[in-house]
């Protein structure tokens, strides 16, 4: 790999201050695009802020994470995360300052392959003081949400539990950070891992093209930022493209998608969407699970997970809109508009 343009790395984390476990994400572009299959590494220069995994890949969104987990009984201190990369001739570095503390006095690990396609296994351990503890129930969240399913599972008498995990089938390569939990003793110990899941598929399932008519139409939005909510007014765009290539022809390799919304005094985009799954409900609805990156005037940054929902009555369509990102913050909204004169969903065989 080796791009004429100039690269560039961007690091955040899950939150301001880290509460035992959370998570640092990275995005790689070069020229303002995503660079899929860029090998990322992670340091800490606090041997009691831990990442897992140190290193991983980079996927379509050129996004790539690790968990960030903080030693039992550490008091509030701070710690420098680095993410680095090499792409061609250009070498990329920058440097996070995070906080946090963990008054806890267990620990919960957890392991797998950095890339499970299809199917896998996660295990993990959780000790007390050196000592194993047994039947306890050790739940699992994503972020991206529900990317894989992980059922709960139990700590045996070494205090190990193992779950299987199944990916469904066309999930596109997503950069996925799994967090487990337990309560120990009414102390809750959790810790996370990022994994890329994936299940590609080989065909697409359908084809749709969707958009607003005229780029614009008249929506009220509910935000959630930084845990206070408002509602906003303004005008959003919505376009996506799944699977429709040139001639019509079903491609896997067409995946975009992007929303635009514009109050009085608030801004929100989500731009260089990728898919995770898709679907579409005859030639009338379609469904969509992606992540994206949201810039904006808004405060609200970073990789979002985002659900589309599309229902078409004759010349106008009825759009579902949510997107949320780790640190609790979201846009959501239901409009109504008309469609573009390229909207279209159909089978692959049309």
């Amino acid at each position: 790999m080796c791009p004429s343009s100039q690269c560039s790395i961007e690091l955040t984390s899950s939150g301001e201050s880290i509460d035992c476990t959370g998570n640092v994400f990275a995005v790689v572009t070069c020229g303002g695009v995503p660079v899929e299959g860029v090998t990322v590494d992670f340091n800490s220069d606090n041997p009691n802020f831990t990442l897992n995994p140190t290193s991983d890949v980079t996927d379509s969104q050129g996004d790539v994470a690790a968990g960030l987990n903080i030693a039992p009984n550490t008091p509030t201190q701070d710690a420098n995360i680095t993410a680095s990369a090499t792409i061609g001739t250009q070498t990329l570095s920058t440097t996070l300052l995070v906080s946090g503390q963990c008054a806890n006095t267990c620990s919960l690990t957890l392991a797998a392959a950095s890339e499970i396609d299809c199917s896998g296994v996660l295990s993990g351990r959780i000790v007390c003081g050196g000592q194993p503890q047994s039947g306890l129930t050790v739940t699992f969240t994503q972020f991206p949400e529900a990317v894989a399913t992980i059922p709960a599972a139990t700590t045996d008498a070494t205090g190990n539990f193992t779950t299987n995990i199944t990916v469904p089938a066309g999930t596109a390569l997503t950069s996925t950070v799994v967090s487990g939990t337990a309560i120990v003793g009414g102390q809750t110990v959790s810790s996370s891992i990022d994994i890329d899941f994936s299940c590609r598929a080989t065909t697409c399932p359908c084809k749709f093209r969707l958009g607003v008519r005229g780029s614009s139409a008249p929506a009220t939005a509910n935000v959630v930022n930084q845990g206070v909510p408002s509602t906003v007014s303004g005008n959003i765009n919505v376009t996506a493209n799944q699977c429709y290539g040139r001639g019509e022809r079903c491609d896997p390799t067409v995946d975009n998608f992007s929303i635009s919304f514009s109050g009085a005094t608030f801004t929100f985009n989500l731009a260089q969407g990728r898919r995770i799954r898709f679907s579409c409900i005859g030639e009338r609805g379609a469904t969509l699970e992606g992540t994206a990156n949201a810039t904006g005037s808004s405060t609200i940054q970073g990789l979002f997970d985002v659900f589309i929902g599309f229902t078409r009555s004759g010349s106008t369509a009825t759009w579902n809109i949510l997107a949320t990102n780790q640190a609790g913050d979201s846009f959501s909204t239901t409009f109504t508009s008309g469609i573009s004169s390229e909207t279209e969903i159909e089978d692959c065989d049309d």
